[in-house]
């Protein structure tokens, strides 16, 4: 099965949704949260797994820009709206700037 190629206005205007297996775990003070991920093992790699004795899960940890990104995702903002908010946020041009 081929995905569906899309433009550079069609991604701009896409909404980006969070995983919703993936949870964030409070981290020490001064920390940014730990991301956590269950890990589900499908068809042979099931038993595998168990047999093996492999991870349930993963935890991530973003840098503080990383976490920022992941926190403006919030199911109703574009991708181009989180790009101008990081490119104020961090005075960089934003795109708008660059093709003027």
């Amino acid at each position: 099965m081929s995905r569906a190629r899309l433009d550079l206005e069609q991604q701009l205007t896409s909404i980006p949704m969070r995983n919703e297996r993936v949870k964030a775990e409070p981290g020490e003070p001064g920390q940014v949260p730990v991301l956590k991920v269950e890990l589900r093992y499908a068809g042979l790699m099931v038993p595998v797994s168990r047999i093996l004795r492999m991870r349930r899960q993963r935890r991530i940890r973003l840098d503080p820009v990383g976490w920022g990104i992941y926190e403006g995702i919030d199911g109703k903002k574009t991708f181009e709206q989180l790009i101008d908010e990081f490119a104020q946020e961090h005075k960089t041009p934003s795109r708008k700037d660059r093709s003027a």
